[in-house]
C-alpha cells in the first residue's frame, strides 16, 4: 500500500514537470510576443515610379533590403538588385515592367518582397524596329546599349528595311541619335548598362519611276558649239532638251526624300487638321524649259492621294508624282484600361496589349460580373460586348469584350472562364474544415477572460471585451474537428478601446478547396475604464432558507440533509463585468466541507472570497436505539408482571453465559 501511494505521488510530480515544460514551450512563440517582435521591423513599400528615357526611377519607404524588376508579375522571374537606398534606377528600354521592394532581416531578398500595385509602362526609352514591304518613306528606332568606357553597340542587328516587290531602298540614313554622353552611375548607384536611342529616316521607291534625264541635252552634231552634255543648253538651235524640275515644295509637311531633280518619287505626311496643301514646282530653264501643270492647291482628304506635277516642251515630257497622306485625327486608340472579375483571377494579369485570358471559377458561380474600362474616352464598346453579367454553364465559357475606336478601328479580349464541376468536396463542404473549440487564454491565470458560445457552424462572434491586464499574454486557442485539417491563426494586434479582427483560416486536408474563417471581433478594454468591483449583492443556496445573506460577511454555513449530497450555489455580483467561480460544481458532498466562491473584478486585480461550510445532519446509532428500545420494552414486561403479581428474578450466570456464546460466535466467524 506504501509503495503503491509513493508511486502515485511520483507520477503527479513527473505529470506536473511535463506539463510545465509544454507550457514553457509555448509561451516561447506566444503570439503576443511574436507581433511584438514584427512591430519593429519597418515594412517597405513602394511609393512612385517615373520613367525619364531609358531610366526608370523607383521611390521607396521603410527598411530595404533590394529591388526586384521583371517584364511579368512572377517574381522569380525578375532581376533583383542589393540596396539598401530608398530611391532605385533601373534601365529598361519600351515595355511593361513589374517592380517589387524586399524588406531587411530577410536572407534571400525575397520572401517579404511587396510588389508595386501595376505594371509600369515605359514607352520614351527606345525599341528595336525593322520594316518589312517598304514602298515609302519614314522612321524607325533602334535600341543601342552602352556598357561603359567608348562602346555604344547595337542590341539588335538585322536588316532594317526590306522594300516591297517592285520597289527599290532609295535612302537610309541617322535623322537623330540620343547615345552621346551617357553614365553608368546615376544618383550613386551603378548600373551595368544603359539604353539609348538611333532614328533612321528611309524611302523606298518604284523600280519602274520615270527617271529625271541624265543629262539636260541630247547631242545633234550637226549643231556648233554643243558638248555630248550641257547644262541649260546654252547653244542656240543645236539641241534637242527635256525638261525638269529644278525645285519642288509643299506648303505643309516636308517632301520625303529631300527633292533632287533626278528623283520623281516623293511623300508628304501632314497633321489630320490640315485639309488643304499648295504644291510649287521651279522647271528648267534654256532649251530645256517646259509648262508645268499639276501645281497649285489641293484639297486634301483623309488617309493617301497621289498628285502629278508634269513638265513638258516639244521634246519630251516629264511626270513627277507627290503622294500626300492626312493622318486621322480621330483615335485610333481601341485598348482597355482594366478588366476586372468579380470571381477567379486572370491569367496572365491584365495588359492592356494583351488580348486572350483564362479564368477558373468553383462551381458555386453560375453568373459572372465582367467590367471593363476603355483607355480612350472616346472609344466605345460593341453593342452587347461591352461590360455585363454572364451566365455560366459548366466547362469553358468564351466571353468577348469588343471595342471599337474613334477612327473604327476594333479590338477584341477574349477571357475564357472555366467553370468547374461538381464534385464530393463541394457537397460536403459544410461538415469540412471546422473547430470543434475555441476559447481565449492568458499566461495570468488570475484574470477571467470572456467565455466563447462556440458552435462550429458559427463563423463569427462579436462584442469580445478582453481585461487590459491579458494584454501581454493573450492568446487564442483551438482545436479541428478532424485530425490533420490546418488551422492558422493570421497575424492581429491589440489595441485599447479600438476593436480589431482575429482571423483562423482552417483549411480540410481530405479538400483543400474548402476553406473556412472562423473571425472574433475583440476590443481591448481601456486600463482606467476596468472596475474593481468584486464584491456581491446576493448569494443564496438552493433549499437552503437558513442562509441570510449580508453584503459585509464572507463567511457562511448550511446543514445539509440526510441523503443531500449536491448543493446549488446563486451568486450575484454587484457588477456584471465581476466574475465568480465556486468549487461546489459536480461536486458530492458526502462528507462536510468548504464552498469557495472567487469573485474576480473586471480589472481583473481586484477579487473578494466567500465560503460556505456545508455540515452533514448526524444519523442516530441504530444498535443504541435498538438497545433503548429493548429495554424499555423490558421494563414495560417487567412493569405489566409486576402489577399481575408476579415476582421477577434475574439469573445473572445465565445472561452471562448467553453474551459468552455470543461474543464465541463472533469469534468463530472472524477466525474463518
Amino acid at each position: 500500500m506504501r509503495k503503491n501511494f509513493s508511486n502515485y505521488i511520483l507520477f503527479l510530480i513527473l505529470s506536473f514537470c511535463i506539463y510545465t515544460i509544454a507550457f514553457a514551450k509555448v509561451d516561447v512563440v506566444d503570439n503576443g510576443y511574436m507581433i511584438q517582435r514584427l512591430a519593429n521591423v519597418s515594412q517597405p513599400r513602394i511609393t512612385s515610379i517615373t520613367a525619364n528615357n531609358d531610366l526608370v526611377t523607383v521611390k521607396s519607404t521603410g527598411s530595404v533590403a533590394g529591388y526586384y524588376y521583371g517584364t511579368s508579375p512572377n517574381l522569380n522571374a525578375a532581376t533583383y538588385t542589393s540596396t539598401n537606398s530608398n530611391t532605385y534606377y533601373a534601365a529598361v528600354k519600351n515595355g511593361v515592367y513589374y517592380f517589387w521592394v524586399a524588406g531587411t532581416g530577410v536572407s534571400t531578398g525575397n520572401v517579404n518582397a511587396v510588389m508595386y500595385s501595376s505594371g509600369v509602362r515605359v514607352s520614351s526609352s527606345c525599341t528595336n524596329q525593322s520594316v518589312k514591304n517598304c514602298s515609302g518613306s519614314g522612321t524607325i528606332e533602334r535600341c543601342y546599349v552602352y556598357t561603359g568606357g567608348k562602346s555604344v553597340v547595337p542590341e539588335k542587328s538585322g536588316t532594317l528595311v526590306t522594300p516591297a516587290d517592285g520597289y527599290k531602298l532609295e535612302s537610309l540614313k541617322v535623322s537623330s541619335n540620343n547615345c552621346s554622353n551617357l553614365s553608368l552611375v546615376v544618383g550613386g548607384q551603378t548600373l551595368s548598362k544603359r539604353y539609348c536611342k538611333v532614328t533612321f529616316a528611309y524611302s523606298c521607291v518604284s523600280k519602274n519611276a520615270t527617271p529625271a534625264p541624265a543629262d539636260n541635252c541630247t547631242t545633234n552634231p550637226n549643231g556648233p558649239g554643243c558638248k555630248s552634255s550641257c547644262s541649260g543648253c546654252a547653244c542656240t538651235n543645236s539641241c534637242a532638251t527635256t525638261p525638269y524640275l529644278i525645285g519642288l515644295s509643299v506648303s505643309a509637311g516636308e517632301l520625303s526624300p529631300s527633292f533632287t531633280t533626278k528623283n520623281t518619287n516623293y511623300n508628304v505626311v501632314v497633321n489630320g487638321n490640315v485639309d488643304k496643301i499648295t504644291i510649287n514646282a521651279v522647271g528648267s530653264k534654256g532649251n530645256a524649259a517646259g509648262t508645268i501643270t499639276g501645281t497649285g492647291t489641293k484639297n486634301l482628304s483623309y488617309g493617301s492621294q497621289t498628285f502629278v506635277i508634269k513638265i513638258a516642251n516639244n521634246a519630251a515630257a516629264v511626270e513627277y508624282y507627290v503622294t500626300v497622306t492626312r493622318e486621322q485625327n480621330k483615335s485610333k486608340d481601341n485598348s482597355l484600361s482594366s478588366l476586372v472579375l468579380n470571381n477567379g483571377e486572370l491569367t496572365p494579369a491584365f495588359d492592356p496589349a494583351v488580348n486572350t485570358y483564362n479564368v477558373e471559377v468553383e462551381n458555386s458561380v453560375t453568373t459572372i460580373n465582367v467590367a471593363a474600362t476603355l483607355n480612350d474616352g472616346k472609344a466605345q464598346f460593341v453593342e452587347g460586348f461591352g461590360p455585363r453579367d454572364v451566365e455560366l454553364v459548366e466547362g469553358a465559357n468564351p466571353i468577348q469584350i469588343k471595342t471599337m475606336s474613334e477612327s473604327g478601328d476594333a479590338n477584341i479580349y477574349t477571357v475564357v472562364v472555366t467553370r468547374k464541376g461538381v464534385d464530393q468536396c463541394t457537397l460536403e463542404a459544410a461538415t469540412k474544415a471546422r473547430l470543434k473549440k475555441l476559447y481565449l487564454t492568458t499566461k495570468d491565470k488570475t484574470i477571467n477572460m470572456p467565455a466563447i458560445d462556440f458552435n462550429p457552424d458559427q463563423l463569427t462572434y462579436t462584442g469580445i471585451e478582453i481585461p487590459y491586464n491579458a494584454k501581454t499574454g493573450f492568446k487564442v486557442e483551438f482545436a479541428t474537428e478532424v485530425e490533420g485539417d490546418v488551422a492558422e491563426l493570421q497575424d492581429f494586434a491589440l489595441k485599447e478601446n479600438t476593436e480589431r479582427t482575429i482571423v483562423i483560416k482552417v483549411t480540410s486536408r481530405e479538400c483543400p478547396s474548402v476553406v473556412k474563417e472562423y473571425t472574433l471581433l475583440v476590443t481591448l478594454l481601456d486600463k482606467q475604464s476596468l472596475d474593481s468591483n468584486p464584491l456581491l449583492s446576493g448569494l443564496s443556496v438552493q433549499n437552503h432558507p437558513e442562509l441570510k445573506f449580508s453584503k459585509n460577511v464572507n463567511n457562511y454555513s448550511i446543514t445539509l440533509k440526510k441523503n443531500e449530497t449536491k448543493v446549488v450555489v446563486n451568486a450575484v455580483p454587484e457588477m456584471q463585468t465581476t466574475t465568480c467561480t465556486n468549487d461546489s460544481v459536480n461536486r458530492k458532498f458526502t462528507n462536510p466541507g468548504i464552498i469557495t466562491l472567487n469573485c474576480v473584478a473586471q480589472d481583473g486585480v481586484s477579487n473578494e472570497t466567500y465560503r460556505i461550510a456545508v455540515k452533514k445532519q448526524k444519523s442516530a446509532n441504530v444498535f443504541l436505539v435498538i438497545l433503548i428500545v429493548i429495554i424499555i420494552v423490558a421494563l414495560l414486561i417487567y412493569l405489566v408482571l409486576r402489577l399481575l403479581g408476579y415476582k421477577i428474578y434475574f439469573n445473572f450466570a445465565m445472561i452471562g453465559a448467553f453474551f459468552r456464546g455470543i461474543g464465541e460466535s463472533f469469534r468463530r466467524m472472524f477466525d474463518r
